[in-house]
């Protein structure tokens, strides 16, 4: 078990193909990336972890 990494798996789902699931470092659950992120390929599956990774990463410049 990786401890303090937040964890992203790709499952298949009944309705399209394959849903994102997150695990933040903090539960025990796991739960949607996003509202519906049901995708038709595991290509783009992985292109939402890859996006939501970003936004963690980003800068917020702020001047006084």
């Amino acid at each position: 078990m990786i401890i303090f990494k937040t964890q992203y798996r790709i499952v298949t789902d009944k309705f399209l193909g394959f849903e994102v699931q997150k695990r933040p470092w903090y539960s025990f659950f796991w739960y949607q990336l996003n509202f519906s992120n049901t995708n038709d390929t595991f290509e783009r599956a992985e292109k939402l972890i890859d996006i939501d990774r970003a936004k963690k990463r980003q800068v917020i410049k702020t001047y006084n």
